[in-house]
């Protein structure tokens, strides 16, 4: 059913914005992918200086040539058949925790999180103090859900780094989620005070701030996000809702707007966005919001049924009628859609079709067991137009 995809949607609109550090996060984590990769000395051209010293000396020709192949595998995007590399290399050296860090890294780049999590754990047990390691395992295990496993790890790598910025933010983003909010606020809180212009800290503040109704207070701890990173979508975004519970519409719907222009691929951003203006009654804007969400993703079918819902307010029911019928297409068993297309057509005057749609609308809804949808699309065939 659409309502329970809405939900989903909404879930996941929650989980990308509230949580928009989780960019930074995985640039963190390839950063100290290659990072560690690098120091396995082997995979980086023969005659380069870096790294070359903690393993060349005692590695075989067989270990070496598996590891300047996963690296050519790695600079050609090609994760799957590198990882296989890897994991062949770990059978030829069992004892080298770089090579179990590789691995992490390809499984946590194909999404394969709990499985590179168990990795990162054999490069701890070979090398317990390592706090790029640490902060792996944390990134891997809070992709993979486990939060309070994600907070152990993040702290360790912090104890062993207390300067290691990428590892207090992840840690703030898990206990967010944990719903610890002034345990996030006081690791970003120290974020700031290690690196003032750190604009994800700021914007973190903003965003607890705002969900705690502190709107004035996250105002400012948004506009100094966005003074250090204007082109962040995310922080033009929630600048723009507390602006908008401030009373301040011009500016909330101007920040949101560029938002949707700084990110206009981003799909979800711009439904929630749509949304939102659609909440303020500026439809013009909304309509152009949600078509960027559906050129973004061409399977959304929430925006589509936005811009259908527009199109019918603003007097426009062809456009209507053209995106309500590309949502059944994709929906097939979506009875809302039908429901909708029939509106729309008998908006034309085209009774024949109209009925069409209301009849699948009803059959659909009767399959479900809606019986409030039935005697809806009732009511709205019998009314007048």
């Amino acid at each position: 059913m659409l309502s329970l995809f809405r939900s989903k949607v909404l879930q996941t609109q929650k989980y990308w914005v509230v949580h928009s550090l989780r960019l930074g996060l995985d640039q963190g984590l390839w950063a100290v992918g290659m990072i560690l990769l690098s120091s396995l000395g082997a995979i980086v051209p023969s005659n380069a200086a870096v790294g070359e010293p903690l393993l060349i000396a005692q590695t075989s020709p067989q270990l070496l040539t598996l590891l300047r192949q996963g690296k050519q595998l790695i600079d050609a995007g090609n994760f799957q058949e590198a990882l296989k590399v890897y994991q062949q290399a770990a059978t030829v050296d069992s004892r080298n925790p770089r090579i179990y860090s590789a691995i992490g890294f390809l499984q946590a780049q194909i999404g394969s999180y709990p499985e590179a999590a168990r990795s990162y754990q054999q490069a701890i047990a070979l090398e317990a103090n390592n706090p790029d390691f640490y902060y792996a395992l944390g990134f891997s295990l809070g992709k993979a859900g486990d939060n309070p496993g994600a907070a152990a790890a993040y702290q360790r790598a912090v104890q062993l780094n207390p300067k290691n910025v990428p590892a207090m933010l992840g840690l703030g983003i898990v206990l967010s989620r944990q719903g610890n909010a002034s345990g996030a606020m006081t690791v970003y809180r120290r974020v700031i005070t290690l690196d003032p212009q750190s604009w994800q800290a700021h914007e973190a503040i903003g965003v607890l701030l705002f969900e705690q109704g502190n709107p004035t207070q996250a105002i400012a701890s948004l506009q100094q996000a966005a003074a250090i990173a204007p082109s962040s979508s995310t922080v033009q975004f929630y600048l723009g809702l507390a602006l908008l519970s401030q009373g301040n519409t011009a500016a909330g719907v101007a920040a949101l707007q560029q938002a949707g222009q700084l990110d206009p691929s981003n799909a979800l951003l711009n439904l929630k966005i749509g949304d939102t203006l659609v909440n303020q009654k500026d439809l013009a804007a909304a309509l152009i919001a949600y078509r960027r969400a559906a050129e973004a993703n061409p399977k959304l079918l929430e925006a589509k049924l936005a811009i259908g819902d527009i199109s019918i307010q603003i007097g426009n029911p062809l456009e209507a009628i053209v995106v309500y019928r590309e949502v059944t297409q994709l929906a097939p068993n979506e009875p809302l859609a039908f429901h909708k297309l029939g509106l729309a057509l008998k908006e034309r005057g085209r009774k024949d079709e109209a009925k069409t749609a209301f009849q699948t609308a009803i059959r659909l809804y009767q399959t479900q067991g809606n019986a409030a949808g039935v005697t809806q699309v009732r009511a709205d065939m019998k009314r007048k137009k």
